[in-house]
C-alpha cells in the first residue's frame, strides 16, 4: 500500500473511531451505571435495577445533561490511537504474512491472523481508557478527571488495574463477530426470500435491517461478558465488590450469588442502542460506474485493497458483487439486475489495487437504454462513467484499450466465488484511455438529448 495511502486511511480510521464512540456516550453512560449500580448497593440487588428511562430522568434531574458526558475525554483520547493502532498492526501483519503478495491469489487465513493481532492490539491502547472512562461515568466519582484518576490508579491499585478486564475484552470480542455476521446472512436471506419483489439485496432497507438486527443480537448474547467487563474495570471504586484474579467464571458465579442471574443481563437495552446503529451502517456499497458499447458494457467497481472478492454474473444478467475492505474489513456488497442478458462465457473480469473492472458482453448487439432493468431509481452508488462513455451516434468499431492488464473469463469461476487464478493488476488507469481522444465538454453536449435523458434516469 502506498505510504500516503496508509496514512489517509489510518486517520480517517481514528476519526471515525471516536466520532462513534463520543457520538453514543451518552447511551454508554446509560449501560454503565445499570451495570454497576446493584453492585455498589448494600441492600437487596432486587430493589437496584432501574429502567433506562427512570436512570436517564434521575440522571438529568440530579445531575444535569453534562452528567451523561463525564469521562468522554478519557474516550476520545483512547478510541484514536486505538483505531489507528489497529490499521497500522492489521496492514503490518498482512504485508509481513504474505497477504500483500501479487500472486492473484486471496488469503483468508492471513486476513484472519491479521485481524485478530489487530483486534489484540487495539484492545491493548483502548482498554486503559476504557477503564477510566467508565470509572468516571459512575454516579458518585470520586475523581474529577482524567488526569486525577489516572494519577490515583496508579498510585493505589498500580499499573495491571488498567488492565483488570483486558482477557474479558478481548475474549468477547469473537462471539460478537460471529453471531453478527450469522445473524446478518441470515436475517437478510429471510428478507429478500419473504417479499424478492419488493428486498432485493441491492435495497438499502434491507441491509439496515439486517445489520441492525445482526448488531441488536450480536450486542444481546455478549452482554453478561460486558457486564464482567465493567466490574472489573470498576471494581473497589464507590463501594463496588473487589475480585481476587480476572476469572471470568469466578467474577460472574459471585455476581449471580450475590444479585441473581438477571444481573448478567444489566444493561442490555443501552447496549443494543449502542451497537444496532453502527451495524446497521456497517455495510457500504462500493461506487460503481459503467459504460457501454453496441455489444459490451464496462462497469468499474471502485473499491481500493478489496479483499476476499466473490463475484458472480447470470447469463440472464444478475451481477453480485461482495468483498471486505478498510480497517475494519468492511462489507461491501450489491446485486444489480442488468438491461438485458449477456454473455457470460465471452465476458472478463481484471482484480486490480484500486478497482475491479469487468467487461460483460451483452447477449445482443444494441444500445441500452439504462444499464438496471425496471422502472425504479437507479441505486445512489451507481454513476456514468464519462471517461468511458461513448454515445450511441459515435459508436464504431473501437473498443478501449485495456493495457495489457490481465483477465480471467466468467466461465472459469467456481459458482459465486472467484478461483485462484485471478491476477492483480494496478493497470486500470491505462484501462481508462480510449483509441480516440477523450471527448472534451462540449462534444458531449452535442451528445444526443434522448439518451442523455435515460442515462441521467438511470442514475
Amino acid at each position: 500500500m502506498e505510504g500516503h495511502r496508509f496514512w489517509q486511511y489510518m486517520v480517517a480510521g481514528s476519526v471515525a473511531g471516536m466520532a462513534e464512540h463520543m457520538a453514543m456516550f451518552p447511551v454508554d453512560t446509560l449501560k454503565t451505571r445499570m451495570q454497576t449500580v446493584a453492585a455498589s448497593a448494600s441492600s437487596s440487588s432486587q430493589h437496584h435495577h432501574p429502567t433506562v428511562g427512570r436512570l436517564l430522568a434521575s440522571i438529568v434531574r440530579s445531575e444535569g445533561p453534562s452528567g451523561l458526558y463525564r469521562g468522554i475525554a478519557a474516550i476520545g483520547l483512547g478510541a484514536g490511537p486505538a483505531h489507528a493502532a489497529y490499521f497500522a498492526v492489521y496492514e503490518l501483519c498482512k504485508d509481513r504474512l504474505g497477504g500483500n503478495r501479487q500472486d492473484g491469489r486471496h488469503h483468508p487465513l492471513i486476513h484472519a491472523a491479521s485481524g485478530v493481532a489487530a483486534t489484540i492490539s487495539s484492545d491493548a491502547l483502548l482498554t486503559p481508557m476504557d477503564v477510566v472512562k467508565q470509572r468516571l461515568q459512575l454516579r458518585w466519582s470520586p475523581y474529577s478527571g482524567v488526569r486525577d484518576c489516572v494519577v490515583r490508579m496508579l498510585r493505589d491499585e498500580g499499573i495491571k488495574a488498567f488492565y483488570a478486564s483486558y482477557r474479558t475484552t478481548v475474549l468477547m470480542n469473537a462471539p460478537f463477530t460471529a453471531v453478527h455476521f450469522a445473524t446478518y446472512e441470515a436475517v437478510k436471506k429471510i428478507l429478500t426470500e419473504i417479499a424478492p419483489e419488493n428486498a432485493n439485496e441491492d435495497r438499502l432497507s434491507v441491509h439496515l435491517t439486517a445489520g441492525g438486527a445482526a448488531g441488536a443480537l450480536a450486542s444481546a448474547v455478549t452482554t453478561p461478558l460486558d457486564v464482567v467487563k465493567t466490574r472489573l474495570q470498576c471494581q473497589g471504586v464507590c463501594g463496588a465488590d473487589t475480585f481476587n484474579g480476572g476469572s471470568i467464571r469466578m467474577v460472574m458465579e459471585k455476581i449471580v450469588a450475590k444479585e441473581g442471574p438477571r444481573a448478567l443481563l444489566q444493561g442490555l437495552k443501552p447496549r443494543v442502542l449502542f451497537h444496532a446503529p453502527a451495524a446497521a451502517i456497517c455495510c457500504r456499497y462500493p461506487e460503481v460506474k459503467w459504460a457501454q458499447r453496441l455489444d459490451k458494457v464496462y462497469i468499474t467497481v471502485q473499491l481500493p485493497d478489496a479483499k476476499d472478492v466473490k463475484v458472480n454474473l447470470e447469463p440472464d444478467g444478475i451481477f453480485t458483487f461482495s468483498a471486505t475492505a478498510g480497517s475494519g474489513d468492511n462489507t461491501y456488497e450489491l446485486k444489480m439486475d442488468l438491461y438485458d442478458k449477456v454473455d457470460k462465457d465471452a465476458s472478463k473480469i481484471n482484480i486490480g489495487v484500486r478497482s475491479i473492472f469487468i467487461v460483460v458482453e451483452k447477449a445482443e448487439k444494441q444500445w441500452w437504454k439504462k444499464l438496471l432493468r425496471g422502472d425504479g431509481k437507479a441505486p445512489h452508488y451507481l454513476k456514468v462513467d464519462w471517461d468511458k462513455w461513448v454515445d450511441e451516434d459515435d459508436d464504431g468499431p473501437g473498443d478501449l484499450d485495456m493495457g495489457g492488464m490481465d483477465f480471467s473469463n466468467f466461465n472459469n469461476m467456481g459458482g459465486d466465488a472467484m478461483d485462484d487464478d485471478f491476477e492483480d493488476s494496478d493497470d486500470e488507469e491505462q484501462s481508462e484511455k480510449t483509441e480516440g481522444s477523450p471527448k472534451t465538454g462540449n462534444e458531449k453536449a452535442e451528445a444526443s438529448s434522448e439518451v442523455k435523458t435515460e442515462t441521467a434516469a438511470s442514475t
